[in-house]
């Protein structure tokens, strides 16, 4: 097959695809250190898996979220960190080829 060299092509590359990779590496390695936080710093007492425990920080412009909302933004993480990591990181090694700055934290 012919390389990819039409201008177009080459722009949605580097100026919308590699961009994309490179918040989608440093989602997986947020993902990462927060799972690393949760566990080593014991948020789990601190951030009760409960329907009925509002997050109480005085900010009324925010919707208010309960322990369990958080636990399951803590879930989603988990999730995609198996997802990429999954068959040796296949799925992970494959966003990063097309990453530029996937930060690792």
């Amino acid at each position: 097959m012919a390389d990819i060299t039409n201008p177009a092509a080459l722009n949605v590359v580097n100026a919308r695809l590699r961009p994309f990779a490179d918040l989608l590496g440093q989602v997986h390695f947020m993902a990462k250190g927060i799972q690393a936080e949760f566990i080593a710093k014991g948020w789990s007492a601190l951030l009760p898996d409960d329907a009925t425990a509002i997050v109480q920080d005085g900010r009324t412009e925010l919707v208010a979220i309960t322990g369990a909302d958080v636990r399951r933004v803590i879930d989603q993480g988990a999730a995609l960190i198996t997802l990429n990591e999954a068959t040796s990181s296949a799925k992970l090694n494959q966003l990063l080829k097309v990453a530029v700055n996937p930060t690792r934290l």
